[in-house]
């Protein structure tokens, strides 16, 4: 099968933006290369956080070096109820349990790889302190709205994690302003990448105290600012097109990811590089967005000669498309297989790690999905 890059390359019709996130970036690593040599500016993190509270209408927010995560469930209880769809990355469901949370694990839909409401809905009812949304792939829930009405409903926190949807939107809203709390990660292959990291936001002020005290608290990076500057410098000359193509950094970005490992263990501060790269690209943030839009559809078009399905979101929700999924009938694995350039399998945003005794043969349709979500790049 012909290497998907150059059938992307050959498309007519293209050429006004294909690779229009890669060039968004080149300006991104001039920034960089000044702030290895100068350092970044002192007022950086401060910027970014009144940058992200005004643009998401939000009563304050605050930055962490890793794992921001974790800095969002300090504020439930130590023993309280979380509801979540299965569809949640590895460390996820770590920082559940370091919290001590007890989860209340619930099924997918297809059509937007969101949490099954019918579930959601009984879970609720049970009781709960939060529930936890993810727009998995920056793909928001076909039922946002009544979700969000349903949390406020029960009087749960809608903590809305928002760490693949920058640049996306539901009924002409930004993603990030329908939770209680809101989750930002800024970690690589994300919408806003800075190696490692994220915000935290809150809608109401009385929660503003406990965060403010948890960043003023958390302890330094584990690696120096220069080294998180030379880490990003390498991830994205590894990536510049046509140099090597779009490819899956975990395979083929090594420098990196060997040398800077960024665990997800806990909240640290964050460097003002760190910050001042985030804010540079938030800034076109929705230009991210537009481009991985375009991308999709040539997906779609190139998926569609084989009869490959995405999914649906309702005509309301503009996605971020982190990446552009599809379901492919198992009968089409070789095809995928036999590509030069292989797509990321679904493990890679969805790798569950449930508790012991828990599988995902209790999930029919996130089992479903997880044996036949292909993921296409749409950063490029």
């Amino acid at each position: 099968m012909a290497s998907w890059l150059n059938i992307l390359l050959n498309r007519d019709g293209i050429a006004g933006y294909k690779f229009g996130t890669m060039n968004l970036h080149a300006d991104d690593l001039n920034l960089a290369r000044q702030m290895l040599a100068d350092g970044g500016p002192p007022e950086a993190v401060a910027d970014l956080e009144k940058r992200i509270t005004t643009d998401l209408q939000l009563a304050a927010c605050f930055a962490f070096g890793r794992d921001a995560l974790s800095a969002a469930l300090a504020l439930l209880p130590p023993a309280g109820v979380i509801v979540s769809p299965i569809f949640v990355d590895r460390a996820t469901a770590s920082a559940f349990a370091r919290r001590g949370l007890n989860v209340k694990w619930v099924d997918v839909e297809t059509a937007s790889l969101g949490p099954d409401f019918d579930a959601l809905k009984q879970a609720l009812s049970e009781g709960a302190d939060a529930v936890f949304l993810p727009h998995f792939l920056g793909i928001p829930s076909n039922h946002l709205q009544d979700i969000v009405a349903l949390c406020q409903a029960h009087n749960v926190l809608l903590i809305e994690d928002n760490r693949q949807g920058l640049g996306g939107f539901f009924e002409n809203k930004p993603l990030g302003r329908f939770g209680d709390i809101v989750l930002l990660g800024f970690n690589c292959m994300m919408p806003v990448n800075i190696m490692q990291g994220g915000v935290v936001g809150v809608r109401d002020t009385h929660r503003v105290a406990p965060l403010r005290d948890l960043q003023r608290q958390a302890p330094p990076p584990d690696f120096s600012e220069t080294g998180i500057l030379q880490a990003w410098i390498a991830f994205y000359q590894d990536r510049k097109i046509p140099d090597k193509g779009i490819l899956d950094v975990k395979r083929d970005n090594r420098y990196w990811e060997t040398r800077y490992s960024f665990i997800e263990s806990g909240p640290v501060t964050m460097y003002p590089a760190q910050a001042a790269l985030a804010l540079r690209q938030w800034s076109h943030v929705e230009q991210y967005g537009y481009y991985r839009q375009r991308h999709l559809r040539l997906w779609q078009d190139y998926a569609s000669e084989y009869g490959w399905q995405t999914v649906q979101p309702v005509p309301q929700s503009s996605p971020a498309w982190l990446r552009a999924p599809f379901l492919i009938p198992n009968k089409d694995a070789p095809k995928i297989a036999a590509m030069p350039e292989r797509p990321e399998i679904s493990h890679w945003y969805a790798d569950t790690g449930l508790p012991d005794g828990i599988t995902e043969d209790t999930f029919p349709v996130a089992a479903h999905l997880r044996d036949q979500l292909v993921l296409f790049p749409t950063e490029m």
